[in-house]
């Protein structure tokens, strides 16, 4: 309904605006003004009109949060949003721009730049008609879209709990989440001192980060497994081009207004700060022991004996999932390596899933190499688990252990897969994988 309502009042100005047309306004007077630095303008013109591509950041996170998720549905749903974000900004924004420009001079928009479209609507529907209107448009699509980013932004947290990045009570629904949004967001405002167009520029930055990585992914993807089963695929070209625009336009906005810069880098800084804290939780919990073990008699017992449960309690409570589909020693090495050095994880267990498909020695094999990795690997509890599905390694099978076993799909691994491995990534609920050397 808000999206329907304010697509039909953006185009209902641009439709009355016509009957100026070009020759009746000030376009041909804004158009003959000299520009004293073109290049420069165009520069900033382009890294402040990437903005008109936001929202699809969120477009995942809020189609999941939306309703009932499945994989095939979801990819449906998020192209869909992502068709409509593109068309508006390739039609609607030049549209708007032309309006303005044609309503209003120069002078006036660079004296006063806040209300433009208001005082456009005046301007071509006539005074006190439909700028009202178009105000409470503005105020209906603002909410719209806090609702949004605040069901984007759960979604996330929830992910970062899921991925052991955030405290495992972010992992259910509550009000936590948009309550710590809203309250991040205030400080934000109350460092910025009220300016919305500096706040504006923290935001233009924080996206075209997002912009950035989600490019520089894509190229890891290519350099280490280019052959992965994806619903898209794009190739070199095309990906250095989205990352060399995305990274002009980061230096375009950052140098238009260096404040932009040193605010978003409190704002990076904050949040990086929190997630180090936390993963390092363990060690800080250790090495708060060793501080108390140093204190007086009194103090000694008294913090000794909880931080000592605490920190039992981060070494035993985290279990991760790895699925082999062949009993091959120096893969399961590598795997366990891997999740010493990367994973905050004390117990591992491999599951082994027997289809027609699949060798029949291979589970008597892993029961025999469990034993030596037992001796290797003393401090990590390593257990074996056979089950048999007769579709192999799928993700209702992925979906069943984890609500079996309480370990979420984030914390389950498969080894690299080939490019003959019958379902995508994204069809498999967040399993990741651990790529070949």
């Amino acid at each position: 309904v808000v999206f329907v309502l304010h697509l039909v009042t953006l185009l209902g100005l641009v439709t009355c605006s016509s009957r100026v047309g070009l020759g009746g306004g000030a376009f041909w007077s804004n158009w003959s003004q000299p520009l004293s630095h073109p290049g420069q303008d165009l520069f900033y013109g382009y890294s402040l009109a990437l903005l008109g591509l936001t929202g699809f950041e969120t477009a995942t996170n809020y189609i999941e949060e939306a309703g009932p998720f499945e994989p095939r549905a979801g990819r449906a749903g998020f192209e869909k949003a992502l068709d409509g974000l593109y068309l508006m900004a390739l039609l609607i924004n030049p549209a708007i721009s032309l309006l303005v420009l044609n309503s209003l001079e120069l002078t006036s928009i660079r004296e006063n730049p806040h209300g433009v479209l208001i005082r456009v609507a005046d301007r071509v529907w006539g005074p006190e008609k439909m700028g009202l209107l178009l105000a409470l448009d503005a105020v209906i699509v603002l909410a719209g879209g806090l609702l949004a980013s605040l069901l984007g932004g759960t979604a996330l947290i929830r992910q970062l709990a899921l991925d052991r990045y955030l405290p495992p009570g972010l992992k259910e629904k509550s009000l936590w989440a948009p309550v710590a949004l809203v309250a991040f967001g205030c400080g934000l405002l109350g460092l910025a001192e009220g300016d919305l167009s500096l706040l504006s520029g923290v935001f233009s930055l924080a996206f075209l980060l997002w912009l950035l990585c989600v490019a520089a992914t894509h190229l890891c993807l290519l350099c280490q497994k280019p052959f992965w089963p994806r619903a898209q695929r794009q190739g070199w070209p095309f990906t250095l081009w989205g990352f060399g625009a995305a990274l002009v336009g980061f230096i375009g906005v950052a140098l238009q207004d260096p404040r932009r810069l040193g605010l978003f880098l409190i704002f990076l800084a904050t949040h990086l700060l929190l997630l180090l804290l936390f993963l390092h939780r363990l060690q800080l919990s250790r090495g708060l022991l060793a501080i108390s073990r140093l204190l007086p008699a009194p103090l000694d017992p008294l913090l000794s004996a909880p931080l000592l449960r605490i920190v039992q309690h981060l070494q035993w409570s985290f279990s991760m999932v790895f699925f082999t589909s062949s009993a091959d020693l120096h893969v399961l090495n590598e795997v366990i390596g891997y999740v010493r050095g990367r994973e905050k994880c004390s117990q591992l267990l491999l599951v082994h899933v027997i289809s027609p498909s699949s060798e029949p020695q291979v589970g008597l094999q892993l029961k025999e190499i469990l034993s030596l990795l037992d001796h290797l690997y003393p401090k990590m509890k390593i257990d074996l688990l056979l089950l048999q599905c007769e579709h192999g390694l799928c993700p209702q099978l992925i979906h069943w252990l984890s609500q079996d076993t309480g370990i979420s799909p984030s914390s389950m691994f498969i080894w690299s897969p080939s490019h003959a491995f019958p379902y995508s990534m994204a069809a498999l609920g967040g399993v990741r994988t651990i790529m070949k050397k």
